[in-house]
């Protein structure tokens, strides 16, 4: 069983990094408030101090955002580095995903998807144009 795969107990989430990656499992019926995304801008930011690293985010069934936390997250990733992809089955977290995009106008690229194949090739795009990005940059 891979860690994506395990249930986050006792905790609305679970994050860790691999192969490059933060990864993000949000708990079935989890209701994410303000403090949730505080220890998440926390955690993102100790696992991955440079704000690069493309973060996919895991939701089960029935999770929902609170308004003060959508504003949090706003207000809290001021790095424009990080990208993020949202993986769930239930179509009102990704319409209420794409209000959050075009109401907030968050600083990074965000989308969500329901195939898991879509969301890591939307990512592994993401990372190689950053990659681009970064070799063309002129030397000071």
């Amino acid at each position: 069983m891979l860690p994506q795969d395990l249930p986050a107990i006792g905790s609305a989430f679970e994050m860790w990094r691999e192969e490059g990656m933060l990864h993000l499992r949000v708990r079935d019926r989890a209701v994410l408030e303000a403090r949730h995304m505080f220890e998440l801008l926390r955690l993102a930011s100790a696992l991955d101090p440079s704000a690069r690293a493309p973060l996919l985010v895991v939701c089960g069934p029935q999770v929902s955002v609170q308004e003060d936390a959508m504003r949090v997250l706003r207000r809290g990733c001021k790095l424009p580095g990080r990208c993020m992809a949202i993986l769930t089955s239930d179509l009102e977290f990704r319409l209420t995903t794409e209000v959050f995009r075009k109401a907030y106008a968050p600083p990074f690229p965000l989308k969500a998807f329901s195939m898991k194949e879509d969301a890591w090739r939307w990512l592994r795009e993401r990372m190689q144009l950053k990659a681009l990005e970064t070799q063309q940059m002129p030397c000071s």
